[in-house]
């Protein structure tokens, strides 16, 4: 479950969105997205990796929690 979304740039929250509207906010390159979830379910992580063009190695840390990061 998504608990926020917002879009800060210059260090200021300027927006604050579903993850409906992720992909209206992708496009954004001033600034960056941080989002806050719980449980979050398979369909809302792929719709996020879809939508960010993530690694599929950062979404493998995503699902499985407790990861130290990989290089």
């Amino acid at each position: 479950m998504l608990l926020d979304c917002i879009l800060y740039e210059a260090g200021k929250k300027t927006a604050s969105f579903d993850l409906k509207e992720i992909d209206n906010y992708s496009q954004i390159k001033s600034g960056f997205i941080w989002m806050a979830f719980k449980d979050a379910s398979e369909a809302e992580i792929d719709h996020i990796q879809k939508s960010l063009s993530l690694h599929p190695l950062a979404i493998e840390d995503v699902k499985s929690g407790s990861q130290r990061p990989k290089l």
